[in-house]
């Protein structure tokens, strides 16, 4: 190599230089004069490991030309000429530098050279081609030391997330402060990655007056028959006074008419037009699809397999199931009297 620039004071504000550039020249002659004379191998490669270490960070912080064979030495300096296979250039405004040997790997390309340490295996300089030379370019500065971040929510989410036990469990491994631990509840993310479905809307009350909106549905069959063999129930609940109308049935079949008769009731006794009835995928509601088209009534049905979104009625199923359970213990009667509990 051949540097292109000088070196006065470098030393001195180059913050990851550990030897001067005359220190590193004397370390490497003394190196190589030990290594000629045969000297212990040991020694001269703990040496050499030493030199190239502190040298590749002095010499990559100034410019240089690498000598990639193909080319010629030269120097300003005849007497410098005479001793190595340089030739001499009078009007040359290169320094000269005697530097010691990199245990490196040069890879050139038509446009520039990438070096390697075969020791490490990272890449120690890089350069551009112009006019046939390889011109060296210093690194940038890499002096700072990376710190670890003691940051209890990057740590969490570099772990992917993790829950508070996992964290806890992993503190001693992590420069987090374990008090922090217990009082971390705030990430956004963990509820939307870790839940099985997205969250139902709070049910509230969508109509504005009595019978605009009516929550349908079916229940049973129970195992135990009521004395008078009523073994399912059709509810009916309104959405806006959450009145709430319980009907036995021996059959699902019977939902049909049931459901017509009420509709008819409500007519006639309120006044009221139903304009909209929500209901599950049940065919005893599927069935009437011609008598709600005929009146005029929309008929609203939820998502196959997701009952939350007939949350009105469905809620309102297990009010009057625990209601009937407690009146029975209450009274000590036998399970067939349940359909007399309502």
């Amino acid at each position: 190599m051949s540097g292109t620039e000088g070196t006065s004071n470098e030393s001195d504000r180059n913050p990851v230089q550990r030897f001067t550039a005359e220190q590193i020249q004397q370390l490497a002659k003394a190196i190589f004069s030990l290594n000629n004379n045969g000297k212990n191998d040991t020694f001269v490669s703990a040496a050499g490991l030493l030199a190239r270490n502190s040298f590749i960070n002095y010499a990559f912080t100034k410019s240089w030309i690498l000598d990639s064979g193909a080319t010629n030495h030269f120097a300003s300096d005849s007497q410098f000429s005479t001793h190595t296979s340089s030739s001499f250039i009078p009007n040359c405004n290169l320094e000269r530098e005697s530097l010691p040997t990199l245990n490196c790997c040069v890879v050139f390309t038509p446009h520039g050279c990438v070096l390697h340490d075969l020791a490490t295996g990272r890449m120690i300089g890089s350069g551009k081609q112009h006019a046939g030379l390889y011109y060296m370019f210093p690194l940038p500065n890499q002096a700072q030391a990376s710190q670890i971040s003691t940051d209890l929510d990057l740590w969490h989410k570099r772990l992917g997330h993790p829950s508070l036990a996992c964290l806890q469990l992993a503190s001693s491994l992590l420069p987090i402060n374990k008090n922090l631990i217990l009082i971390h509840n705030n990430c956004s993310i963990c509820p939307k990655a870790k839940q099985t479905r997205l969250p139902f809307p709070l049910s509230t009350i969508k109509s504005h007056s009595p019978f605009n909106i009516l929550h349908c549905d079916i229940w049973g069959p129970h195992k135990t028959l009521t004395h008078f063999g009523k073994c399912f129930f059709l509810i009916i609940v309104d959405d806006y006074t959450r009145c709430t109308w319980l009907f036995l049935m021996n059959h699902k079949s019977e939902t049909q008419h049931l459901l017509e008769s009420f509709i008819i009731f409500a007519q006639n006794q309120f006044q009221a037009s139903i304009k909209t009835i929500s209901v599950d995928n049940r065919l005893e509601f599927i069935s009437m699809r011609n008598f709600f088209l005929k009146k005029g009534i929309e008929c609203q049905r939820i998502c196959v397999y997701t009952p939350q979104q007939n949350g009105v009625v469905e809620r309102k199923h297990r009010h009057i199931l625990n209601t009937t359970r407690a009146l029975l213990f209450q009274s000590h009667l036998p399970l067939e009297f349940w359909g007399n509990a309502f």
